[in-house]
């Protein structure tokens, strides 16, 4: 999603649960730090390493306070904390100075901070996803068995079940609903919806544009960037 990444920034923010919506401007000289490394081919986000096994999405968001910060996700393995986490900015020149706090500290712990990919955050979604209902798959078979799909548009009111009715012909559960709010517990109208099978994500597809309250629901199918291999190029369904 990158020219996605605009549309993705400005609403999509904790789909699990936090974020920030400020406006952090890049100055140009970072920009061109970043140039190298950085491009538009990135998600805007890094990937944190060495966190303390008690450390909670706040601790992530005061981290980072001041940051637009989108959405935190903890990474587990075997239903244990791994001490990693995802981070997503709002624009890709925050990236630059997220990297500036490399080997700082939270609570005691010199925390590492490196550029990532989408590819490698989808597959932390499926990969939790998997988890929360009870599964513990390995990355590819959860990009396969678990198709994702990402709502834009709904009303700020929207809940869990509200959704879960909305697709009430394909047998969802309310914890494979993920409600993106914002640092301040603001809905910002995104979620992401995890579908039991692929064939059943297909036909959930068919509700695009469809309406939810008083308001036309988008639905994007981020199963797609799943089932790429990691060397395939991972662009954007939604345009």
């Amino acid at each position: 999603m990158c020219g996605a990444i605009g549309e993705f920034g400005r609403s999509l923010r904790r789909r699990l649960e936090s974020g920030k919506q400020q406006d952090i401007r890049a100055k140009k000289q970072c920009l061109r730090k970043l140039r190298p490394t950085t491009t538009v081919s990135h998600l805007p986000a890094v990937r944190l390493r060495g966190l303390p096994f008690d450390c909670s999405e706040k601790d992530i968001y005061d981290f980072f306070l001041g940051f637009d910060v989108l959405d935190v996700l903890l990474v587990s393995r075997r239903w244990r904390f791994s001490g990693e986490a995802f981070v997503l900015f709002g624009n890709i020149g925050q990236v630059g100075y997220a990297l500036q706090k490399h080997r700082h500290v939270i609570r005691h712990r010199y925390i590492e901070i490196f550029l990532t990919e989408r590819k490698d955050y989808y597959q932390a979604i499926a990969a939790e996803v998997s988890r929360i209902q009870g599964d513990d798959v390995t990355f590819a078979s959860a990009r396969t068995v678990h198709p994702v799909l990402r709502l834009r548009g709904l009303p700020f009111s929207a809940s869990r079940r509200d959704i879960v009715n909305f697709f009430k012909d394909f047998n969802l559960r309310e914890n494979a609903v993920h409600l993106v709010v914002s640092a301040e517990g603001r809905p910002t109208g995104e979620a992401f919806v995890e579908f039991p099978s692929i064939t059943l994500s297909k036909a959930a597809m068919n509700k695009d544009k469809m309406i939810l309250g008083d308001r036309y629901i988008e639905l994007f199918p981020v199963y797609s960037y799943l089932n790429q291999t990691s060397s395939s190029a991972f662009s954007s369904t939604d345009n």
